[in-house]
Formats: C-alpha cells, sequence, structure tokens
C-alpha cells in the first residue's frame, strides 16, 4: 500500500490558454519517494481518481496539472482552496512487457537495475497504448532499449 498525502492547495491558472494546476509541496514529494516527474493519482472527497504527473517546478516546489474536463467535474477554478488527497498511481506491470521479460533472465536482470522513477515513467508509455499492437511494440522498443544499455534519465518515448 502506498502512502497517501492529503493537503489543503489553492487551485491556480497563469492564464486563459494554460490549465489549472496545484503547488504541491516538497516535503509531499519526498514522502512519496520522488525526485523525478512521475504518475500520480489525485482526488478530492469522494471524487473519482485522477491519474496525473507531480512534476517539479523549481526547488522545493512540485505541480500537478487538471484538465478542462477534471475542473468541471471537480468545480475547480483558480483561487479555490480544496483538500487535494495525493498518492503514487498503481502501476501494475503491463503483461505485454511482462511476457517478454519472463523470456530473458538477462533483461530482466537488467530492468531489475533501472531506478523506480524512470521504471513508472517507461511502463506507463507501454500502458498508454490504446491499441493492443502499440502496447507490444513499445514493450518490445523497451527491451531493445534495455538490451542496449540506452534508458534515459527522463521520460521514455519513441523516436
Amino acid at each position: 500500500m502506498t502512502a497517501t498525502f492529503s493537503l489543503e492547495v489553492e487551485v491556480s491558472r497563469k492564464a486563459q490558454s494554460l490549465p489549472h494546476y496545484a503547488i504541491i509541496p516538497n516535503i509531499v514529494a519526498i514522502g512519496l519517494g520522488v525526485n523525478g516527474t512521475t504518475y500520480v493519482d489525485v482526488w478530492i472527497g469522494q471524487s473519482p481518481r485522477y491519474r496525473r504527473t507531480l512534476k517539479k517546478w523549481r526547488e522545493e516546489v512540485w505541480f500537478v496539472e487538471f484538465t478542462a474536463v477534471q475542473c468541471t467535474a471537480l468545480n475547480l477554478f483558480a483561487g479555490r482552496s480544496v483538500q487535494l488527497h495525493i498518492a503514487l498511481a498503481e502501476s501494475p506491470m503491463p503483461l505485454e512487457f511482462t511476457s517478454l521479460l519472463e523470456l530473458d533472465p538477462v533483461l530482466r536482470d537488467r530492468w531489475e537495475k533501472v531506478s523506480p522513477s524512470v521504471a513508472r515513467l517507461a511502463l506507463e508509455h507501454i500502458r498508454q497504448g490504446k491499441k493492443a499492437e502499440t502496447r507490444k511494440r513499445r514493450a518490445a522498443e523497451l527491451c531493445e532499449r534495455l538490451i542496449r544499455c540506452e534508458i534515459p534519465e527522463g521520460k521514455v518515448t519513441s523516436g
């Protein structure tokens, strides 16, 4: 079970063309065990959980953005204070990737050495594929990058 933090935040927005966001203090990121962009679940009260990215903005400050759909559903607007709950997103390993890891002990060993934050981003990239063939292709690409020792320090994307 992952740690959940509850905090009072004020919803902000820099400009009409930009999304709404909430500032998350560094102490929450430390408590979640993250040091770079990572996926989190956020919710307010009894609302559904929304998968969002927690991103570092500047020293000691992180933020989470909200989509227009989420703002409408949650009645979020700039200046509104809300009790926000935040936890690391549940991230079971995609079957498309686990099936490849089971076939190759060297690949599995290299995967175990990948940092947790990079691993979460890589798995999320696979998981976000809408079609099975997209997820399979992304899993195969990740395996190739592991074999060549090319796992990047940040977001894992194709191309």
